[in-house]
């Protein structure tokens, strides 16, 4: 089964476009992916399946990055001593990308904490199909990710705040509907935003301040279906 491994790339967090520069003029270390948590870049290198060469490889021993199942390796922007430190906002962007990749490469949104270096016999024996670390990988050396904090990258999004504005919204106009009528209600106004789509699009920024609807919570979104369409 492919795994997934992380790396660091000892670099500042937003200096993605001059990693992604190194790495295009040294393809000999190339990962498959890239990712500047801060400002939300991600570059592409590889498919998932294919081989990339971002882990050391010693004559003999074992093979690392043409491990049996596959390796698939992301490059994170920032520093392994001090990514714990980073701030919420780069961790939710960092774990949206990650789960996107995770469904790209068939893994699972899972990871080994773990820091132990794995023997040759468990480097090659069977492994869960989850994230590992740079530093689990025999015949290298290096520590990374470090201080990544991995129960950032699995914490439950926070429940929704009943003092919001859009919350309150969705609780007076939906008081007494059943799940048929939100049903129907949801679905109508998504056809409607369908019908106009340009029109749906001007409004986008106006609700999440950016062209990113996965960032948008659902209270959010199903409130502007509110102001938009009225009751049902």
């Amino acid at each position: 089964m492919t795994i997934g491994i992380l790396h660091t790339t000892e670099s500042d967090p937003g200096s993605g476009d001059a990693v992604n520069g190194y790495f295009l003029r040294n393809l000999n270390i190339i990962p498959h992916v890239l990712v500047d948590p801060l400002t939300r870049q991600v570059w592409h290198y590889a498919e998932p399946g294919e081989t990339t060469k971002a882990l050391f490889n010693a004559p003999g021993g074992v093979e690392t990055n043409r491990r049996t199942g596959g390796v698939y390796q992301v490059e994170i922007v920032g520093r392994a001593a001090e990514v714990g430190d980073y701030s919420d906002e780069w961790y939710q962007n960092l774990k949206s990308t990650l789960e996107d990749l995770s469904r790209w490469a068939d893994l699972v949104y899972a990871f080994h904490e773990d820091p132990t270096r794995f023997s040759f016999a468990e480097w090659s024996g069977p492994l869960a199909p989850i994230w590992y670390r740079h530093s689990n990988v025999p015949e290298n050396t290096h520590w990374d990710p470090g201080t990544l904090d991995y129960s950032r990258l699995t914490a439950a999004l926070p429940a929704p705040d009943p003092e919001d504005p859009d919350m309150k919204l969705l609780d007076e106009t939906t008081k007494g509907w059943t799940v048929n009528d939100i049903l129907n209600w949801t679905i109508e106004g998504v056809n409607k935003i369908n019908a106009k789509i340009d029109d749906a699009l001007n409004v986008t920024p106006t609700v999440v301040g950016s062209a990113d609807l996965t960032r948008v919570s659902t209270a959010a979104l199903l409130a502007e279906l509110v102001r938009r369409n009225g009751s049902v």
